[in-house]
């Protein structure tokens, strides 16, 4: 809690770094899958 006052962006940058490892390591969220339901 006190990280995230104290280095805001960093914070940011790390919720979204793992956000997109998340994504990348999750085949229901393949961009790149052409049997994706959201394409």
């Amino acid at each position: 809690m006190g990280s995230m006052i104290v280095y805001p962006s960093i914070s940011i940058i790390e919720i979204r770094a793992i956000h997109c490892i998340q994504l990348a390591a999750s085949p229901k969220f393949d961009i790149f899958d052409e049997n994706a339901p959201m394409k």
